[in-house]
């Protein structure tokens, strides 16, 4: 089905860091119905690949040729930031630079590949 408050629900939650995704669900599906509840995206990810579930997937966990669909969640933004660090000493070498250009770009045509 394609309407989320009819599905099971696979989701993500560290209770070492009390983070969870149970809290945004039940804000945007109070009946939201959790088949499953993992402290690991790999577990997440097999779960809705076997069928047990729909979750939410960040799209660069996501293999390229997986056989997966995306399920609209207007309601819902789990967006995190991605951040690309590098030790002071180095930030301006140049192959430090190139690869931060490159890794970049990737990532963005990535995503919008993925959307």
């Amino acid at each position: 089905t394609d309407d989320p408050a009819q599905c099971d629900w696979i989701i993500w939650q560290n209770e070492d860091s009390g983070l969870s995704m149970e809290p945004d669900l039940k804000n945007y599906l109070p009946g939201a119905r959790i088949a499953m509840r993992t402290n690991s995206y790999n577990e997440v990810r097999e779960a809705v690949d076997a069928g047990m579930g729909v979750g939410f997937l960040p799209p660069l966990m996501l293999p390229r040729n997986h056989k997966l669909r995306a399920l609209s969640t207007p309601g819902i933004d789990l967006g995190i930031d991605v951040w690309l660090l590098s030790h002071p000493d180095l930030r301006r070498r140049e192959r430090v630079n190139a690869f931060k250009q490159f890794i970049g770009a990737e990532l963005e045509q990535l995503l919008a590949t993925q959307s």
